[in-house]
């Protein structure tokens, strides 16, 4: 009888090893696994941000026409002559209609400068405004 219980603790204390065996095989496999998961996950983030960045560079300098305004007229959208739409802000006044360039890109937003401003007919126009008064 001692020679059986000798035996069947043997043939436990194997099945337990090949347990533990594919147990830390598989954690190993799923580890790799992630691991390479990762890379091709950085690859391709890396791959779209750069294609992200180009499309932004790409309407860098390019005309457009600002179509809608919105807060406190220094923020709208805009559309270029390709049809391609997008937002935008500027440190001075916009209205719609009017033409611009695209001086940079930050957060999804796009920086325009008004492509031409006469100030001296905003004057102007102050000051008939101040003589109606």
């Amino acid at each position: 009888m001692k020679c059986f219980l000798r035996a069947e603790l043997d043939y436990s204390t194997s099945d337990l090893s090949r347990l533990v065996t594919v147990l830390i095989n598989t954690v190993i496999i799923l580890m790799i696994a992630v691991a390479i998961t990762l890379l091709i996950s950085r690859h391709l983030r890396r791959l779209s941000q750069a294609s992200i960045l180009q499309s932004h560079h790409k309407l860098l300098g390019e005309k457009v026409i600002v179509t809608k305004t919105a807060g406190p007229e220094t923020n709208g959208m805009f559309r270029t002559d390709s049809g391609e739409e997008g937002n935008c802000f500027a440190e001075e006044w916009i209205y719609p209609g009017m033409p611009a360039r695209i001086t940079n890109y930050d957060d999804g937003l796009y920086k325009v400068r008004p492509l031409h401003i006469d100030y001296r007919d905003l004057s102007s126009k102050e000051d008939q405004n101040s003589k109606f008064r």
